[in-house]
């Protein structure tokens, strides 16, 4: 009740000053003035949120009771000390409070400050003091379809978010890097293939922390994989020359050609690098050869496809259920200095 008498106590100093000595009248009149502020505050009351409540919502419309006869002007509603607005309209006394900013699952109180027709202050009497649940950032989103998202073929990505009133600015976490900013709409830049999450929080000027909003989770998926054409074998004086090929996917794309024998413990594979979508190899020898090509995008992004077969002057091809009612007739030496194979099935 400090506040409240701080006027009364004031203006006797100001009288005692001037030499002026109150009358038992003047005496009857700041006691009676005094008793009227403490009736007044202890009529001032929170209707809403309840004393003791868990706050879900974002935004909370604190609702305050004020006797009709107390001739206020208007009424500021403070959090943990922070002022938050003011109703200047009157009857029915109701401030928007953005619960938000306070959504850590902690206790915080609220109190009203009255301002009478007179110019006198009154902070009301009861406390209220609410749970503000980590719910209560459900207001911060992101717009459109972020959240399971993926791109191919890029490393940038386009965001929105909502905006929350009062906002000094707001601080989006991409991974493990902090961005400070002003605007709802950002574009989040060198992404590296691969998941990413993202979350944002509003900044208040009074607060040192805010809750970041839920999180999203974005992929940059790896390049697309050209689609590989059969290769083109001719047999040449020197060996089989081999054209492979493949289709085009972006302008800009460099390609590693890997190729080489099959073995039991798999191909040794060479290597020819190409920025056209084919490539010759001569002088093969009669053999079963493995391919397979990595794409790297203008972003620097790379894949590779599967290993695929190159039959140079040697052919495959199953016959039979492969239960044993397969068996070979008869063998001849081909003119390349292979063998042909007569079989039944």
């Amino acid at each position: 009740m400090e506040r409240i008498f701080n006027l009364f106590i004031a203006i006797a100093f100001i009288l005692a000053l001037s030499g002026c000595k109150l009358s038992d009248e003047d005496k009857e009149k700041l006691d009676s003035a005094a008793v009227d502020l403490q009736q007044l505050a202890d009529q001032i009351k929170i209707l809403n949120p309840a004393n003791g409540a868990e706050v879900l919502d974002s935004r909370v419309d604190v609702r305050a009771y004020i006797p009709e006869d107390a001739d206020v002007s208007d009424v500021t509603l403070y959090v943990d000390g922070i002022k938050v607005a003011t109703d200047t309209d009157g009857e029915p006394w109701e401030i928007n409070w953005p619960a938000y900013y306070w959504a850590d699952g902690k206790l915080h109180t609220l109190l009203l400050t009255a301002m009478t027709g007179q110019g006198n202050v009154v902070n009301n009497i009861q406390e209220t003091s609410v749970r503000v649940n980590t719910s209560a950032n459900a207001a911060l989103s992101f717009e459109g379809s972020v959240n399971g998202k993926s791109i191919q073929d890029q490393n940038a990505l386009n965001i929105s978010f909502t905006p929350f009133e009062s906002a000094t600015g707001y601080e989006i976490l991409i991974d493990e890097e902090l961005i400070t900013t002003d605007s709802t709409e950002l574009t989040l830049n060198n992404l590296t293939v691969g998941a990413h999450t993202v979350r944002y929080r509003a900044l208040h000027e009074r607060l040192k922390s805010t809750p970041f909003s839920e999180e999203a989770t974005f992929e940059v998926l790896p390049p697309a994989v050209p689609v590989l054409n059969d290769p083109v074998i001719e047999k040449k004086a020197d060996g089989y020359e081999v054209t492979l090929s493949w289709e085009s996917v972006m302008e800009g794309d460099s390609f590693t050609v890997f190729y080489g024998k099959t073995s039991e413990g798999g191909a040794t594979l060479e290597q020819r690098a190409t920025m056209e979508h084919s490539l010759k190899i001569s002088g093969l020898a009669t053999s079963r050869y493995e391919w397979k090509l990595q794409r790297t995008n203008k972003l620097g992004q790379s894949v590779t496809s599967q290993n695929s077969p190159i039959y140079a002057g040697v052919f495959e091809r199953k016959i039979g259920d492969g239960i044993g009612n397969a068996y070979g007739k008869s063998i001849i030496t081909s003119k390349d200095g292979g063998y042909i194979i007569l079989g039944v099935s």
